[in-house]
């Protein structure tokens, strides 16, 4: 089968992209592969080159020049190793749907849907699913902290909706650092997302095809789960599997499997929250519909814990995006 590996983008997530491609292309040997920067709409082979390279602005020609890639080299299943924008919020998938060229994780809409915090937050509640308390705003539209102020309780937590990686989140203790934190978040994003910051132990957990694998805990070693946290060498800790009360266990897997379900969600999807042991509360902060697979990933943790390894989720990965 000849597979087209797209990695790179145009987000600001373009480096964990072509880590996380870097990371399971070894993995592959047994397929036909090749590597194509969808940012740039070209085959690759350099990894350390090609992430020197900027993206390219999307237009008519980039978009051909993909299309052009995936029909001359009679490419047959696209597996996605693209995170944030125009990559993990519905736009390739839709390209390959109309190219129908099969590819892993979820379709379209509820990729799109899944990319935005604000609208995930609203199903959220709708479902009667724990989430912090938060505020959102528009770049286009006015506002005043104030309501804001009024509504939420310090410390906050103010996020660009469609992002990725903990890009452009910030923590937010005062009144005073309010407007210029949000207007440094709206550097990233047209929409943001204010929200109470909750104390507990911030954890992952991971649903494919109805099952879940085993808790993630994450123990940052300063601050908060930042992009530093996240990729450098010794920015956290991690325990898989990680321990939580049978009975919150049980009820925080049954909520994942309804977002899942309600959400339209296929293949690997990993589920963020918090979780306070002394009160036995948890809250759902977001989805991530194309999680990271680098070497620093919470999802390859979750699979080894329950005896699959990198080799055969990639194999478990590409056969689910076939059958979907």
């Amino acid at each position: 089968m000849k597979i087209a590996l797209f990695c790179g983008g145009t987000s600001k997530e373009r480096e964990v992209s072509f880590n996380s491609c870097k990371n399971i292309y070894n993995k592959l040997k047994e397929n036909d592969v090749i590597l194509v920067d969808s940012g740039r709409a070209e085959k690759f082979q350099n990894f350390k080159s090609q992430m020197q390279k900027a993206p390219k602005k999307w237009n008519i020609n980039l978009v051909k020049n993909l299309i052009n890639i995936l029909k001359n080299e009679s490419i047959e299943f696209v597996l996605l190793m693209l995170h944030g924008g125009y990559g993990e919020d519905g736009h390739i998938q839709s390209l390959l749907d109309m190219c129908n060229i099969p590819y892993n994780g979820s379709k379209m809409g509820p990729s799109y849907v899944g990319m935005n915090k604000i609208i995930t937050k609203y199903i959220m509640h709708y479902y009667n699913i724990p989430t912090p308390n938060s505020f959102f705003l528009q770049k286009t539209s006015k506002y005043d902290t104030k309501s804001v102020v009024d509504k939420l309780k310090f410390p906050l937590i103010v996020k660009p909706a469609s992002e990725g990686s903990t890009i452009g989140v910030k923590i937010v203790k005062n009144k005073k650092e309010l407007n210029k934190t949000i207007d440094f978040s709206f550097n990233f994003d047209h929409e943001i997302v204010i929200e109470e910051y909750v104390k507990g132990d911030e954890m992952t957990l991971t649903v494919m095809n109805n099952k879940t694998y085993p808790f993630v805990k994450i123990i940052p070693e300063t601050g908060f789960y930042d992009y530093e946290r996240k990729y450098e060498d010794g920015g956290s800790k991690y325990i898989c599997p990680a321990k939580i009360d049978s009975n919150i266990a049980d009820l925080i897997k049954k909520q994942a499997l309804k977002l899942y379900k309600k959400m339209n969600l296929t293949g690997v999807v990993r589920f963020d929250f918090l979780y306070n042991k002394n009160n036995h509360k948890h809250y759902f902060l977001e989805v991530n519909t194309l999680p990271g697979m680098t070497n620093h990933s919470l999802v390859p943790m979750a699979f080894e814990a329950d005896n699959i390894n990198q080799t055969e989720l990639i194999k478990k990965i590409i056969n689910n995006g076939i059958k979907k």
